[in-house]
């Protein structure tokens, strides 16, 4: 509690959020927490934290799990759009 933050620390999060949002803060979070070794892996696929040693995950939806905590960051809004003609097309 009295100094600074070290050790391993290992995340998951998507790949689209993560270029977005997490890369542009990474050099400065480094530059700030020198005693951090982060493995940072960006991708989509279903993750086990407890099988791939992971300490956080950054994902969107509901939390399958009870015995995990999770915290909302920020709402996730979709839109789906295709033309009318596409629809039109489809066998629905």
């Amino acid at each position: 509690m009295a100094g600074s933050p070290k050790g391993y620390l290992k995340v998951s999060i998507p790949m689209v959020f993560g270029r977005l949002h997490i890369a542009p803060l990474l050099s400065e979070f480094l530059r700030d927490y020198p005693d951090i070794k982060l493995t940072l892996s960006m991708d989509d696929r279903v993750t086990d934290l407890v099988e791939e040693g992971l300490d956080m995950v950054l994902r969107i939806g509901a939390l399958s799990d009870s015995n995990l905590i999770a915290r909302k960051l920020s709402p996730c809004r979709s839109v789906i759009c295709a033309s009318p003609g596409y629809l039109k097309s489809q066998s629905w």
